[in-house]
């Protein structure tokens, strides 16, 4: 199970936590907001370093896809590309608004951020780790548009207590500080990267949720048990051999269905 830890900027250290030995996927943002009346469409709108998918209401309707916007997350303010353009709002959920198209003073400021989560933030988090002898590997660091909260993606084989280290960080930071623990899954979906059909990774673009995938799922597809065809980058059983398996139970289905009306 992933572990998060939050502080305040200045704040005292949080109750105790350990970071698990084994990390499970990272989960989608839970809270959704319930249809806010004050929006007549909504978007579909990818964001994040795990590229969470959701839905933010907006009262322009000349949105369309591939536009870059800022969205407002349960997470912070996020920067966010729009992956269905503009429709009517009916009864779906929202998870919040989308407040803007991006202006070139907040790519510049994305930039920004962006770049100091990768040097400054990031060598003022391994200095720290090393000086308290944190055992974690760093994998991303991700600063939210917002500025209000930092996310610490990490690795490690045992348990970490990273209560120092949380209130270090929040306090050069001046944000609430999330420590998470991650696997090999979800390591490639931050990187990204193409997989063995020549495609960009599914877990990278089109998934919302990463599942458990199984030999037997392989085996039900008559795939050859080798690791070299049905491991993908991440080192792990291929995502696809999971949906791939429901589609052809679907269609088996289907196939059933015509026959027992012939």
């Amino acid at each position: 199970m992933n572990d998060a830890q939050r502080t305040q900027p200045d704040a005292a250290p949080a109750a105790p936590a350990a970071s698990p030995a084994a990390a499970a996927p990272e989960p989608a943002p839970a809270a959704v907001q319930p249809r806010a009346p004050d929006f007549a469409y909504f978007c579909l709108v990818r964001y994040g370093n795990y590229h969470f998918r959701g839905r933010f209401g907006t009262n322009d309707e000349s949105l369309r896809r591939g536009e870059h916007v800022i969205v407002r997350s349960n997470r912070d303010l996020e920067v966010g590309t729009i992956l269905a353009p503009s429709a009517p709002l009916g009864e779906e959920s929202i998870v919040g608004p989308l407040l803007r198209r991006m202006t070139a003073k907040d790519r510049a400021r994305a930039a920004e951020l962006e770049e100091r989560s990768r040097t400054q933030y990031w060598k003022f988090v391994e200095e720290k780790s090393a000086e308290l002898k944190l055992a974690l590997h760093l994998v991303n660091i991700e600063a939210l548009f917002g500025e209000q909260k930092v996310v610490v993606h990490y690795t490690a084989n045992g348990r970490i207590d990273f209560r120092e280290l949380v209130h270090l960080l929040a306090r050069r930071f001046h944000a609430r500080i999330e420590m998470r623990q991650i696997g090999p899954r979800d390591c490639t979906r931050i990187h990204g990267g193409i997989g063995t059909c020549g495609l960009a990774l599914c877990c990278a673009t089109h998934l919302d949720a990463i599942e458990a995938v199984t030999i037997r799922m392989a085996k039900e597809q008559g795939q050859p048990l080798n690791p070299g065809k049905n491991c993908g980058a991440c080192g792990k059983l291929k995502c696809c051999l999971r949906y791939e398996l429901e589609a052809e139970a679907l269609e088996t289905l289907k196939r059933a269905k015509r026959s027992g009306r012939q």
